[in-house]
């Protein structure tokens, strides 16, 4: 996923993770930080899913990393089928470099 924009402000950070529509989370959460707000900024990010995701259908969760009462909108690009295979020492995320 790639969060190009956000509301809140360029560089801040949302939390995101996988979860099913019961709420059971299915893969470990991830801090994306958004970009300036033009379609190519913010970097990619690939998280595992973990074994109850695989053929389940699962849903892009997110909230604000502060915890807080605030709320914000934020623009991105998600798709769950990208047929990424992480590179070896990353064992639940990858992060590309900015517009890769």
């Amino acid at each position: 996923m790639r969060m190009y924009k956000s509301t809140e402000g360029t560089n801040t950070v949302t939390t995101y993770w996988l979860e099913k529509s019961n709420g059971t989370n299915v893969s470990p959460s991830v801090k994306v930080t958004a970009g300036s707000g033009g379609l190519n900024s913010g970097r990619n990010h690939y998280v595992k899913g973990n074994a109850g995701a695989n053929a389940a259908n699962v849903r892009l969760t997110a909230e604000n990393n502060n915890v807080s009462s605030s709320s914000y909108s934020v623009n991105g690009y998600w798709d769950e089928e990208t047929g990424r295979i992480l590179p070896g020492q990353y064992k639940e995320s990858y992060t590309t470099e900015y517009n890769k």
